[in-house]
């Protein structure tokens, strides 16, 4: 037959086929061997396996006939000679077989073992073994050799159960003494280990066991000897309520008191013989061998230990306190006498705590604060942490065990003025028996003050008494630093700014608006806006603003008098406007600008013209009336007439004003600008000037004055020089104090670890702070002529310049984007961008601030968990498993095939991604649905347990279901359950 059997035809074939790596044969269905590869010849030569052993498969003689014709049928796998593990595969829609073999990995175990050491099967009939199980024994197994024709006749039975129960799945492994009779018929006393090969080791349809012997003759001799002594123990023992054993110095059971027999539930003619270690939880073995050890050395001091023991058969766990103590005597008698006491319960609630405990920390590092418990003395200010989680470190730059190591250190953290106020909270809190958050600030370990946002509870005691304080605390400077620039921007605007809700009652003013009507902030704060109007303006203002609140108009502008607080009238333009969120009213906005200035300007010029035209009543009446100081003077600067407010700011009398010249009240170092301008305006050159200037009233004090001269001739051809005087005395202390909080203003700015940078309307840049140049990695200088485009990575811009777009247009005054810059490098980063709007009284936008800071790493951790992510599901797909993958709230995340495979569930239903849906679903296929919904209802309340277990469904069938949590960076982040269908127990 040429090529591989029909189904390949190509020159050099065999040449082809022949390189394969893999131990591959090809055969027709006559049996006959077309091909091998070199490798299958490889493994042949190293096993010692003949090539004759496969010739003839198809031959009814043949030792491989039934594989082969089982073959024919579907794919066969099995260990068809003790060297080889061979499979065989039909090739759909040809008349070829593929041979495929490996060496045995049974011979691999044996060899490895260095006891003497064979392989069985559930016949007993020995598959492989070393060379040390066939000197112990004296023999040559030939195939089909059971173990058991060498077993002693009255040892024929007494391990019969144990086998059943491991054949059965029901244990794994177990330990006897037995004696042989090899050979010459001499009795060969043994400890024989018989435990089960997992199937994932040893792949194929059989199962198999290894059994390990130790040769135990001259021990047993030793233990007759100390038959004797343990007469005298029995009675002792055997009335006692605690667990007693008496061994060798090896560790042999030669006696158990009653309660061992009660307690770990091993029969007396079990336990008589058996290594004590075995009785131990594996994975306490290797601590106790040592003590055994220990406790066996002559001379050797009794010692106590703590040990997890299993039961018989259940493999339960128990926790005992055992006491080890050598035995005087000969070497025939000695041993060790071991005194135990049960402490499982104890050990049980101690786990359980320790669980929760567990959870706990797990929960607290997996939180954004640092989760603390606090002592407290309101009477002598202490306070200190008794429990801290780790995240403090990050918020104070101090570990947890420094803080719990030196118990005022963060009280010393605090400022001292804060101090007093967390004081105030927690008795407060005490008082009202409420829970209580406060800001504050602290200095960390560089020294650099930080805000920190502290949420408390206080704990009291049942007698009142305050027994401690659980909260978390919040690093919130970012957001403090954030807030306080924009603050300062609403406060420091030149026109006053103020939110009213849809009452009409202030809940925001800034201080300009304050120092405009007299008022604090808090006196202004909840006061009704309506109140701040002349009555008789009030109906027409509250028309308009119900039409702004109903949203029939979106603004209105008008001019109009507002009431001070001290009763005077103020000139003000008002523009409202309404802001929204999803259609609904957030506040209204009112900016109010000042126009008292121009209002008294229109007065000034009625005043003058009605003097020019000789208007006696209307000179009296505006002259007396005007608001400000208004005075006329002759050529000389003497004064002729002045008003009352002339007179009142000054503090003279018109008499006496009339005997002074006007550089008798001026203050000293602005007199000469002032007589610089007079002269100017006497000679003709100007007609008018405007200064400010200091003014020293007759009681001594300095006052501030916006003076404003012009000079007219009148009907008769004199000149009359006219003086108005407005007294800015509070606007330049308020000026001072602007200039003080620009500065602390421009501090923070400097200082702030985000990166801030202000833009025109154009997005050119206008400055910038130096966490700014730090993140960007330009200097100011290189970017002037440069906008905020040329930064951004070309494929986030538009994103950007949509948002910006809203913002000039007003529709928006903030949003916040994640986006990539490029360095001057080239390097590209991401950063997280928040663009704040500083808009005119008129509404528009005046500049915007943007706050920047890097967030790479965040957005390289998220990559690298989605990159897992995806790798993850590739590697589900192939799996044989049928595999789910949910989240923390059960939500399902990914499905593989295998799953819809095994459950028969549409993917429409997958798909839908409904939970619970999906377990009703399996719900309907399982014997018992209560059970199973109750299972994963438990699963969802705690996500750390792990659950291994097997479910009937009603189709006959059985699958193994593993459910544990799943955690990437020692944190849970959800859970994978997988289904196997299985055909005997494995559990």
């Amino acid at each position: 037959m040429s090529g591989f059997a029909g189904l390949l035809e190509f020159p050099g074939e065999a040449e082809f086929f022949s390189q394969f790596l893999e131990p591959l044969a090809l055969y027709d269905r006559q049996g006959s061997c077309l091909y091998k590869s070199k490798q299958f010849l490889s493994t042949l030569r190293e096993t010692g396996t003949s090539e004759s052993y496969f010739s003839g498969m198809a031959d009814p003689g043949s030792h491989l006939y039934h594989y082969w014709q089982e073959t024919i049928e579907k794919d066969f796998c099995e260990f068809i000679e003790p060297q080889l593990f061979c499979s065989l595969h039909a090739i759909a829609g040809t008349e070829a077989m593929v041979l495929k073999i490996q060496k045995c990995p049974l011979r691999l175990i044996v060899n490895s073992i260095n006891y003497a050491a064979a392989v069985v099967n559930q016949k007993l009939e020995i598959i492989c073994c070393n060379q040390q199980f066939i000197d112990l024994l004296e023999i040559h197994p030939t195939s089909g050799f059971q173990l058991n024709q060498l077993v002693h006749p009255e040892d024929q039975n007494v391990d019969r159960s144990l086998w059943s129960d491991l054949i059965a799945g029901r244990i794994s492994e177990y330990n006897i003494e037995k004696r042989f009779l090899p050979g010459n018929q001499r009795i060969v006393w043994t400890n024989i280990h018989i435990q089960n090969i997992p199937p994932e080791q040893v792949p194929g349809t059989d199962l198999f066991y290894t059994v390990i012997l130790e040769d135990i003759s001259e021990v047993k001799a030793t233990y007759e000897a100390l038959i004797l002594d343990h007469q005298r123990w029995n009675i002792f023992l055997s009335n006692r309520l605690n667990l007693f054993f008496q061994t060798n110095l090896s560790g042999k059971i030669y006696s158990a008191s009653n309660a061992v027999v009660t307690t770990l539930g091993y029969p007396q003619e079990v336990l008589k013989g058996m290594q004590i270690v075995d009785l131990v939880h594996p994975r306490d073995r290797a601590n106790f061998f040592r003590f055994l050890k220990l406790w066996s050395q002559p001379d050797h001091p009794a010692m106590m230990v703590e040990c997890c023991f299993q039961k018989y058969r259940s493999q339960e766990e128990v926790y005992l306190y055992i006491h080890g103590q050598q035995l005087a005597g000969t070497s025939a008698s000695s041993g060790i006498l071991f005194y135990a006491v049960d402490i499982t319960e104890r050990k049980q609630l101690e786990q359980e705590i320790q669980a929760k405990e567990e959870r706990y920390r797990s929960l607290v590092s997996n939180l954004p604060g640092a989760v603390y418990r606090a002592s407290t003395d309101l009477s002598n200010d202490y306070y200190a942490f008794e429990v801290i989680s780790p995240e403090i470190e990050r918020i104070t730059g101090y570990s947890a065990h420094e803080f719990l190591r030196n118990p005022n250190l963060y009280q010393s953290l605090i400022l001292e003025d804060d101090q007093r106020m967390i004081k105030q909270a927690i008795a407060r809190a005490v008082v009202l028996q409420e829970p209580f958050t406060i800001e504050y600030q602290i200095r960390d370990a560089a020294g650099e003050l930080r805000w920190v946002q502290d949420r408390a509870r206080c704990v009291m005691s049942e007698s009142g008494r305050l027994q401690w304080i659980d909260g978390v605390l919040f690093d919130v400077t970012q957001q403090k630093q954030s807030e306080e620039l924009l603050r300062a921007v609403f406060e420091q605007a030149a026109v006053g700014i103020n939110l009213m809700d849809r009452e009409g009652n202030l809940i925001r003013v800034n201080q300009k608006q304050c120092e405009m009507l007299g008022y604090s902030e808090l006196e202004m704060i909840g006061l009704a806006a309506m109140n701040l109007t002349l009555p008789e303006e009030q109906a027409q203002k509250q028309k308009l603003l119900q039409d702004l609140l109903d949203g029939r108009i979106k603004s209105y502008s008008m001019d109009k008098l507002d009431v001070k607080k001290n009763g005077e009238l103020l000139w003000v333009t008002i523009t409202m406007s309404a802001i929204r969120e999803r259609d609904h009213l957030k506040y209204v906005v009112t900016l109010v600008q000042d126009i008292t200035e121009r209002k008294r300007a229109e007065a000034e010029k009625a005043i003058v013209r009605a003097a020019l035209e000789s208007s006696e009543a209307q000179l009296r009446l505006m002259f007396e009336s005007a608001p400000i100081g208004v005075s006329i003077t002759d050529q000389n600067g003497r004064i002729v007439k002045t008003n009352a407010a002339m007179q009142e700011f000054l503090g003279y009398s018109q008499a006496e004003l009339r005997q002074v010249s006007f550089d008798h009240y001026t203050h000293p170092e602005d007199l000469e600008i002032d007589l610089q301008q007079f002269q100017a305006l006497i000679s003709g050159t100007i007609s008018h000037y405007q200064l400010e200037k200091r003014y020293i009233r007759k009681d001594g004090t300095i006052v501030w004055g916006n003076l404003r001269i012009a000079s007219e001739i009148d009907r008769h051809g004199e000149p009359l020089t006219f003086a108005f005087l407005e007294d800015i005395t509070e606007r330049k202390q308020q000026e001072q104090r602007l200039r003080d909080q620009e500065a602390e203003l421009r501090a923070i700015f400097e200082a702030s670890p985000s990166g801030i940078g202000a833009i025109d309307r154009a997005g050119n840049f206008l400055r910038i702070n130096k966490a700014y140049q730090k993140v960007m990695g330009y200097e100011f200088s290189q970017l002037s002529g440069m906008t905020f485009r040329d930064l951004t990575y070309p494929d986030d811009l538009n994103r950007d310049l949509e948002l910006y777009e809203k913002v000039l247009t007003g529709e928006i005054d903030t949003y916040q984007i994640e986006k990539r810059y490029i360095r001057p490098d080239g390097s590209v980063f991401w950063a997280s961008l928040t663009v704040v709007a500083v808009r005119q009284s008129d509404g528009q936008l005046q500049f915007s601030f943007g706050l920047t800071e890097d967030i790479t790493e965040r957005k390289r951790a998220e990559q690298a968990a989605d990159h897992f992510l995806q790798l993850l599901r590739s590697s589900l797909d192939l799996s044989t498993d049928g595999i789910l993958l949910l989240d923390l709230q059960w939500h399902l995340i990914h499905y593989n095939q295998q799953f819809m495979k095994l459950w028969e569930i549409s993917e429409e239903t997958l798909e839908m991604q409904d939970d619970w849906k999906l377990v009703n679903a399996m719900k309907q296929k399982v014997v018992e649905p209560e059970q199973f919904v109750a299972q994963i209802q438990e699963e969802y309340r705690c996500s750390q347990i792990e659950d291994i277990r097997e479910w009937q469904l009603l189709n006959g069938k059985t699958y193994l279901r593993i459910s544990r949590p799943q955690v990437i960076d020692g944190r849970i982040v959800g859970r994978v359950v997988s289904y196997r269908e299985i055909k005997t127990s494995t559990l």
